[in-house]
């Protein structure tokens, strides 16, 4: 008899370029675990996704604020609000630029308060004796 293979599924993948120091370090880490934990066969897509999947599920604002810092593009961000304005006008609307981008500022109801005059020093007391 002779030996029959089985032909396993091919799993789809998604094929990402790391450039520079992170593609060094992932190199650097693979070869690491690999010397020190014998009998180890760790592949650089096992490394990333094993530290993907040990991040959280979703990012936290922290993360999303920090990759803002890193990765925003103010000509890409004006050429997606220019863009949007003009769909909204297609459709008819006339949009504000602050209701597009989500930043709507809630508007101030007026204060029913009335503002208590400051004495002179205008340090908010009313400078009379109690």
């Amino acid at each position: 008899m002779g030996t029959e293979t089985t032909k396993q599924p091919l799993v789809p993948m998604d094929r990402i370029a790391l450039q520079g120091e992170a593609r060094d370090r992932v190199q650097r880490w693979a070869a690491e675990l690999n010397t020190q934990i014998k009998g180890l066969r760790l592949t650089k897509t096992d490394l990333v996704t094993y530290l993907i999947l040990d991040h959280a599920e979703t990012l936290s604002a922290e993360d999303v604020l920090k990759i803002r810092k890193s990765y925003f593009d103010e000509v890409r961000f004006a050429t997606w609000l220019l863009k949007e304005v003009k769909e909204a006008q297609k459709r008819g609307e006339s949009p504000s630029i602050e209701g597009l981008i989500g930043m709507e500022k809630p508007k101030r109801k007026p204060s029913k308060k009335p503002k208590l005059p400051q004495n002179e020093a205008g340090d908010g007391s009313s400078g009379g004796v109690l």
